[in-house]
């Protein structure tokens, strides 16, 4: 997105022979925004308490990159 070549729907890209599509910066850019936006807003509130409804809750997040996984690694682990 946003560079030379054109962004063609996957129908499109399908029909002209394509068998695969990536975009591997398309995260990148959503979460940059949303970044941005999100420390915008508590530079000039001072808190995120009007963003609430557009973050992740922290055991979401965690369930999301297996933190429960991870904390049972380090007990197994664990000398």
């Amino acid at each position: 997105e946003g560079g030379r070549t054109p962004l063609l729907p996957l129908r499109e890209l399908e029909a002209i022979g394509y068998q695969v599509a990536l975009y591997p910066v398309t995260a990148v850019l959503a979460a940059a925004r949303a970044l941005e936006q999100a420390y915008r807003h508590l530079a000039t509130h001072g808190d995120t308490s009007g963003i609430a409804d557009r973050m992740m809750g922290f055991d979401e997040f965690g369930t999301l990159v297996g933190l429960d996984e991870k904390y049972a690694l380090v007990e197994r682990f664990r000398r």
